[in-house]
């Protein structure tokens, strides 16, 4: 792996299917194994990719507390590869009994290290929304989480800027259309100042299109690397923590 201050992360475009937990844990892990095989310490998966995006179409009682067993199953295979994955899914508070789309930092041991809930719900229909935003550690990096709709308003990376975040990730289903991305990201990015890097998706969930959806890392409000496609892939690249910035103009792609 590539040492810091250079650290490879890769990008996880997948195409989770509706309620295919087994399915979409089985492509998930795979991916993890591209990237682990190309040197990536930190793989990151879409929005809802355990579940799929559309999942509560096949009802929420099978949406536990985490880690369940596809978590605990994502959470073996970057123990047995010896990398870290944020991880998008559903989760059950074992408190309240409220339903969360959430995203959980697995480390290299297996370890759930990091955890964020999305905020803006509001078109979810199904979730609760967090209510803490706070910076995750993960190696030399304080990530910023916002998942999708959580970089719509400025206000959720203003307080992960506020709170010491060094970089802004988001798991994202946000594909081109009527409602889709309008610049919020490269404004996330130039409020803040910080690098902003979305991983997106691709494929189709119940007559929804994301095989134009764009994966993107964002410096100073500037898009330097985006990746669209119409199957999934891993997209793989050099991150200098110390200046901010890619070590390469390019994605290094793998077709899965």
């Amino acid at each position: 792996m590539v040492s810091a201050p250079c650290l490879r992360l890769s990008l996880l475009h997948l195409a989770p299917k509706t309620g295919d937990f087994a399915g979409n844990a089985r492509n998930i892990q795979h991916a993890m194994r591209v990237a682990a095989a190309r040197g990536a310490a930190l793989a990151i998966t879409p929005e809802l990719a355990l579940p799929g995006f559309l999942f509560r179409a096949n009802g929420v009682a099978s949406i536990e507390a985490q880690p369940d067993r596809w978590l605990r199953t994502i959470a073996a295979t970057a123990r047995h590869l010896g990398i870290a994955v944020l991880v998008g899914t559903a989760e059950r508070d074992r408190v309240t009994g409220n339903l969360h789309n959430s995203a959980f930092l697995i480390d290299p041991t297996g370890a759930v290290s990091g955890h964020c809930r999305k905020i803006n719900v509001a078109a979810d229909g199904w979730s609760r929304p967090g209510d803490t935003v706070m910076p995750m550690e993960w190696q030399t990096l304080r990530i910023g989480g916002l998942i999708c709709a959580d970089a719509y308003t400025p206000d959720i990376a203003a307080r992960l800027s506020a709170g010491g975040a060094d970089i802004l990730i988001s798991p994202a289903n946000w594909g081109p259309g009527v409602h889709g991305p309008a610049g919020e990201w490269e404004e996330r990015s130039r409020e803040t100042g910080l690098p902003f890097i979305v991983c997106n998706r691709t494929g189709r969930e119940s007559g929804l299109d994301f095989s134009a959806a764009e994966s993107v890392v964002i410096v100073e409000g500037e898009r330097l690397m985006v990746h669209r496609s119409a199957h999934p892939v891993t997209l793989t690249l050099n991150w200098d923590t110390v200046a901010g910035l890619p070590g390469s103009p390019d994605f290094v792609t793998d077709i899965l």
